[in-house]
This record gives C-alpha cells, structure tokens and sequence, in this order.
C-alpha cells in the first residue's frame, strides 16, 4: 500500500512525487513536529503561570488578613 498525502482534498501518491517535492514533504513534517513541541512549551508555561498566580493571590491574602492559605495545601 503506498503512502498517500491529501492536498486541498485531492490524494497523491507519495513515491509519484519528485525528489524537490519529497523535501517539501519532509520540511512540512519537521515544521509540524516543532509546533508540536512549541504547543507543549506553551501548555507548560501557561501551567506555571497558573500557579504564580496562585501563590501571588495566597502572599495578598496572608498579608493583607494575616491568614496564611498556604498551609491548607500541603499535607
């Protein structure tokens, strides 16, 4: 079974492409894969910035009140 890649709705088969095109093929992958990479740096840094967030509204808290909310988290 050959490989097949689908352009604007239209199949090609991936041995009838020629040597420039195959590269072209191959750069798209790399370019994809780092996306991929990049999303999942992203998914990560928005994580982070998540719990910065956290913490920062926990030091408002415990010294605008006095009331430490840090120790209700841990065990």
């Amino acid at each position: 079974m050959a490989n097949t890649i689908v352009i604007d709705g239209q199949s090609y088969d991936t041995a009838s492409l020629s040597t420039h095109a195959r590269h072209l093929l191959a750069s798209i992958a790399a370019v994809e894969e780092r996306l991929r990479d990049e999303e999942r740096k992203l998914a990560a840094l928005e994580t982070a910035r998540f719990v910065h967030n956290a913490a920062l509204k926990s030091e408002i808290v415990a010294v605008r009140t006095g009331v430490d909310l840090r120790g209700l988290l841990q065990d």
